[in-house]
């Protein structure tokens, strides 16, 4: 698994912060990710082993995740920037002119928006249990303090 880690991954993912992949391109690299993993774990496709069984047991994320999450901190490294750097100048800019006859090729900055929602999704979901968690903490605070007020209160009572 070192030589997975220290020279496959690196070779691979080199750049692929830009990449902009089609559906099929994401399938092929899946596939040939996982054919290199079945054997490294010495299964066949015979043993039927699932990919997420595998990926399990050599403790490995998958390849495309690690580039989305490559994509991701490219993202937040291009809004960090200062207005004259030139990759914050080259994803703002617009071309001038006809586009070509047919289906428009997808820009890095749609499949960026994508990943990027669904990033904040879950920050926003783990923002929402936090807000429920303390207030659960805020309520059992406020009751055990009511009891030990009128427990103290009921014990001055008795006294005097």
């Amino acid at each position: 698994m070192k030589i997975y880690n220290t020279l496959v991954l690196p070779k691979f993912l080199y750049g692929s912060e830009n990449w902009t992949l089609t559906a099929s391109q994401r399938r092929r690299i899946e596939a040939a990710e996982m054919k290199l993993l079945r054997f490294l774990a010495c299964y066949t496709l015979y043993d039927h082993k699932t990919n997420d069984y595998i990926r399990c047991e050599l403790q490995i994320t998958g390849i495309l995740d690690k580039k989305d999450e490559y994509r991701r901190n490219w993202f937040q490294h291009l809004q960090r920037m200062p207005q004259n750097r030139i990759p914050l100048k080259s994803y703002h800019y617009r071309p001038q002119g006809r586009r070509t006859i047919g289906r428009p090729k997808k820009l890095w900055r749609e499949q960026g928006v994508q990943s990027l929602m669904f990033m904040m999704m879950y920050f926003y979901c783990y923002i929402y249990v936090f807000l429920l968690l303390s207030l659960c903490i805020f309520i059992i605070m406020y009751v055990l303090f009511c009891i030990f007020f009128f427990h103290c209160a009921a014990l001055c009572i008795v006294c005097v």
